[in-house]
């Protein structure tokens, strides 16, 4: 067996004798400019308020929130353990954009979520009362733990504009337990609120300089018709994203796919969990398909109408068999599949008021809010790709991961089922305590463990950059390299100022037992973290030319990149699809055959795959919103 590493090794920070990882929470780049509230455009609603923050993931929905909410607070799922419904609001100390509010580690406040105007005049005398406010919330649960002095408040805005502290009371403790959300009630008491510019604020205070001293809040709900213990919902919530259709890992190259003996081994069940919010049971049924997003094709029914009983605040796990890999296009070069499980649940929409003699419920409309549907926690989606690369991470880093020795490295381990041509290497590097950008390192890619003179196939110097939260930084080999059976990635800190360097770490996936650690000369085992270092290798399908031209060519060219939402397409092609690095599909509109336009809602990486008559061709994107 022929072994392939790819070293990047880290100045450490100690000099301790034993190999060690250490996990460190998240920063980003110092806070550059930011928009004041007072140039946002915020409106006015009126009960019901509720949010689950199922269907915001990353944004802020600022249908209940203000747009500087939006600028603050960043909706993650996955971080919360067994949350009321998938998607929290994280609170710590960096803007959506991941950067920190201070460059320092000093105490202070931070994220902020401030809820829209609400008109209270609207709500009858004889029911202000009966007003409450309800929330869940964690302490950190998969992120940072927040220190003594640090605090997670809830306001209300005053008939002054003033805001009077309301939660937790005076003498009132955090429940700290990580792996429990609480729920909070609390009464809207007194004339003061019943105003028509009400707003409720959560403040969080903690280190100011990095993704510190984690709060996660979920499921806000506020209305009329309440009481203290009114914790029953006709609600049925998925709460955590599914786990990979792959065995090992959550991307793989098509190439295994097609060269496996065996395709069956290379997949296996997926499983989710599923709450009942209500304080009855109810009897479900939920499904599970697989879908083709690029050309929009159901492949499978993989679970069908399986039943279940769910009982009063019940949170089970639901799961599915593996799918059928006889119904997947062999004749593909890539696919980018969606897995999708469904619940019958019986959930509706939120209820006003419900009369028994003889009159007909009445539910909330869409006069002053979006329809508030309690089914749209029923669904829930997950994206995975048989593409050019393997990925054991998720996308999605809750931490850093780095190691304490120097000149020690570090080797993330990758198993090939069929000889490629490696051309490429994608790092996500979040900035921990500091930012990384600029520090410089040197790649090398080894066939062996042993050092001598046929280890070393390839290195180049390269300079760590970011380009926003869980954004990979793609690192170009010169000449691609053939690579067989497995392989190590890793890298080599070239810095002089002992800067701490760290990879960001998926702690949703497990592929700790990948990881290396040499800082004596010897390779060991990681034994201190859990997780999934976000490291990628990916290949080329195309063997390297050398002295001579490439003949025949597919001749594309795209412009201009970075692309604010319009792009020109010079040369032949037959069709074209354009998608997220998850595989999802991006709608956009064509022009004459060669204008393409589309729209994002923040800057992220676009991949167009180009059908031409010589072959596919992939081309990445740097897209950025339309008003940028």
């Amino acid at each position: 067996m022929r072994f392939i590493i790819i070293i990047l090794s880290f100045w450490f920070l100690a000099s301790a004798s034993v190999a060690q990882i250490i996990v460190k929470p998240l920063d980003l780049a110092p806070l550059n400019k930011a928009k004041t509230s007072a140039t946002l455009q915020n409106h006015t609603i009126e009960l019901p308020f509720w949010d689950d923050f199922s269907t915001s993931i990353g944004a802020i929905d600022t249908t209940w929130w203000t747009e500087g909410s939006q600028q603050q607070v960043i909706v993650k799922p996955g971080i919360g353990i067994d949350p009321p419904s998938l998607g929290v609001a994280t609170f710590d100390g960096v803007n959506s954009l991941g950067q920190p509010y201070l460059p320092g580690p000093t105490d202070g406040g931070v994220d902020s979520l401030v809820s829209q105007n609400i008109d209270l005049t609207q709500v009858p005398t004889n029911l202000r009362s009966t007003v409450y406010l309800s929330f869940f919330y964690q302490f950190y649960g998969l992120g940072e733990s927040p220190e003594e002095q640090d605090s997670l408040i809830l306001y209300f805005k005053n008939i002054d504009g003033l805001w009077d502290k309301i939660w937790p009371k005076q003498g009132e403790n955090y429940a700290t337990d990580p792996t429990i959300f609480t729920e909070i009630f609390t009464q809207v008491n007194g004339t003061q609120y019943f105003h028509s510019e009400f707003q409720f604020m959560f403040k969080a205070t903690g280190r100011q300089n990095g993704w510190l001293d984690n709060w996660l809040v979920d499921y806000v709900y506020m209305d009329k018709r309440r009481f203290a213990t009114d914790n029953s919902y006709l609600d049925r919530a998925f709460t955590s994203p599914p786990t990979s259709i792959f065995n090992q890992y959550t991307a793989i190259p098509y190439d295994d796919f097609v060269a496996a003996v065996n395709q069956n081994v290379l997949f296996k069940p997926t499983q989710t969990k599923l709450r009942n919010l209500e304080s009855d049971l109810q009897p479900i049924e939920y499904s599970v398909n697989l879908y083709d997003t690029l050309n929009n094709v159901l492949i499978e029914q993989i679970t069908t109408d399986q039943s279940l009983v769910l009982f009063q605040k019940d949170l089970v796990s639901v799961s599915s068999n593996s799918l059928n890999p006889t119904l997947l296009d062999a004749n593909a070069d890539s696919l980018f599949l969606m897995l999708e499980y469904s619940v019958n649940s019986g959930d509706k929409y939120l209820v006003d008021s419900i009369y028994n003699n003889g009159v007909d419920t009445v539910f909330y409309d869409s006069l002053h809010v979006k329809e508030i549907s309690l089914r749209v926690n029923d669904t829930l989606r997950s994206y995975f790709n048989l593409h050019n690369y393997y990925a054991y991470d998720d996308g999605t880093a809750e931490y850093g991961a780095g190691i304490n020795q120097p000149q020690g490295k570090l080797a993330v381990q990758f198993n090939v089922l069929e000889g490629k041509y490696l051309n490429r290497i994608d790092i996500y590097f979040p900035n921990v305590q500091g930012n990384q950008a600029g520090v410089p390192l040197e790649l090398f890619v080894l066939n062996d463990f042993e050092g001598n003179e046929n280890s070393v196939r390839f290195q180049s110097n390269i300079a760590i950059s970011h380009s926003g939260i869980n954004e990979f930084i793609t690192y170009e080999l010169a000449i691609p390299i053939f690579v067989t059976d497995t392989f190590f990635i890793g890298f080599t800190n070239l810095s002089s100022n002992e800067d701490w360097l760290s990879v960001g770490l998926d702690k949703n996936t497990d592929s700790s037992d990948k990881i290396f650690v040499n800082v004596d000369g010897r390779w060991t085992p990681n034994n201190t973290v859990q997780g999934s270092l976000m490291m990628r290798p990916y290949f080329t399908s195309t063997a390297p030319i050398l002295g001579t031209e490439e003949e025949n060519p597919i001749d594309i060219s795209i412009f201009p990149n970075p692309s604010n939402g319009r792009l020109h397409i010079k040369g032949s092609y037959t069709s074209l699809n354009l998608i997220d690095v998850l595989g999802k599909r991006v709608p956009y509109e064509m022009r004459n055959n060669t204008e393409l336009y589309f729209n994002v809602s923040s800057p992220q990486m676009l991949i167009l795959l180009i059908k031409t008559d010589k072959g596919t061709i992939s081309k990445r994107i740097m897209a950025n919103p339309t008003n940028q």
